[in-house]
């Protein structure tokens, strides 16, 4: 979900003249996002981000119990299994993508960085 501070820039930007396209580019959104909210007031966002705040929360403890067992978990993963586990869940996935983001970094259950990284090396062997 779109946070106020985007909101608020991608009014600022479009009280400069700038086109959708290139606000969509400037706060990494995406185009159809910019759409979405491009017309709507303020009154409204804060509206619908109170009607649309605590989807996600009813999952928040569901979503820590996992990342306590498995916090290497992939969230396309942890997406797959909620929405297998609750047939009711409907919330888009960039959505949960950054609820989970917040979730890690508030829990501090990050994702463990990988011990091995694999590097690409040429070996030019010279006979003579």
């Amino acid at each position: 979900m779109l946070s106020i501070q985007e909101y608020k820039k991608l009014q600022e930007y479009k009280e400069l003249g700038l086109s959708k396209v290139k606000v969509s580019k400037k706060l990494n959104l995406s185009y159809k996002t910019i759409c979405n909210w491009w017309d709507k007031d303020q009154a409204f966002f804060k509206t619908f981000q109170k009607n649309h705040e605590y989807v996600l929360d009813n999952y928040r403890q569901y979503i820590i119990e996992i990342l306590k067992i498995s916090p290497q978990i992939n969230n396309t993963v942890l997406y797959k299994r909620i929405k297998d586990d609750f047939s009711e869940f409907d919330v888009q996935s960039s959505s949960f993508f950054k609820y989970v983001k917040e979730v890690r970094e508030q829990t501090g259950l990050l994702k463990p960085k990988r011990k091995f990284q694999i590097s690409k090396r040429i070996y030019i062997c010279i006979r003579n």
